[in-house]
Order: C-alpha cells, then structure tokens, then sequence
C-alpha cells in the first residue's frame, strides 16, 4: 500500500470513529422530545382561527395564507361517524380570497376523519392589519345540522 492510499484509509477510519464518538456523547437522560399538542385537535367541526402575517416589499402580493382551513364532517376530536356531509362558507373579504379545491365557497365533505380543507390567500386588498370572521354552514342531507365561525387575522406589516 503506498503511503497516499494509506493517509487516506487512515484518515477515513478516523472520520468514521468521529462520527461515532461524537453522535454517542452528549447530554446525559432522557433525550426524547417533550410531546407536542396535534394541531389537528379541535372543539368543533373545524378549525377556530387562522393567523398570516404579511410583509410589503417582502412577501408577495398575492400571497398564500399557509394555514388551510380544516373542516371535519364530525363534531369534535373523536371520529365515530359523520353528521355533516356538506358545507358552505359565508363572508367576504377584500383582502382575503377563500375557496374550496372546486374553486367554490361551498363543498362535499369527506367520510372519513381526513378533512376537506379551503385554501386562503391574501389579496394585499387591505393594506393595514385586519380580522374578517367566516360563518360555516353544515348540512346533512340537506338539511342544517350547525353553524361554527372561523377567525382569520392578518397582521400586515412594513407599510
């Protein structure tokens, strides 16, 4: 073996036992992350507020509020059966535009514990810090089975 190759098994042998040495120390106990709360968790059909912050000159107009609007066709955390198999979205907003993946403010909600989710985007139609509240109307069968509100906060900044 010439004394190139030889350097560089060496040097690689050493790279390896470093790697494994300091992967192995550290702090002592528990090492396991505290649990974190399931965003997904809610009280009711969906999701109760949604927070955006925009920054002009920074983030684009419009930009997508990352947050989707989740709604559940059962009414609170444990999924047993569906007792809403629809809904529909009122309220409006120059500065926030909301829709379903049919492009509409009203949808078919899936059966199962997945929700149906709305895509919020910030138009920059309002250009100082707001709250616009959505009323969501669910149905089964057509016929109504509740109303919930959705809170959205924008916080616009750099203006």
């Amino acid at each position: 073996m010439t004394k190139r190759s030889y350097f560089i098994s060496a040097l690689f042998l050493f790279s390896i036992v470093s790697l494994v040495v300091v992967s192995s120390c550290g702090p002592g106990g528990d090492d396991t992350p505290e649990p974190q709360a399931d965003p997904d968790l809610h009280s009711g059909y969906a999701t109760d507020e949604i927070k955006q912050t925009h920054v002009y000159g920074t983030d684009p107009c419009p930009q997508p509020i990352t947050t989707k609007l989740k709604i559940y066709c059962f009414d609170g955390n444990a999924f047993t059966e569906c007792s809403a198999d629809s809904v529909s979205i009122e309220g409006h907003s120059d500065g926030i535009n909301i829709k379903f993946i049919n492009g509409k403010k009203f949808v078919r909600l899936t059966t199962s514990e997945a929700p149906t989710e709305a895509t919020l985007e910030f138009t920059c139609g309002i250009a100082k810090s707001f709250t616009q509240t959505y009323t969501l109307h669910l149905f089964k069968n057509g016929n109504p089975v509740g109303t919930e509100t959705v809170k959205v906060v924008v916080t616009v900044e750099g203006n």
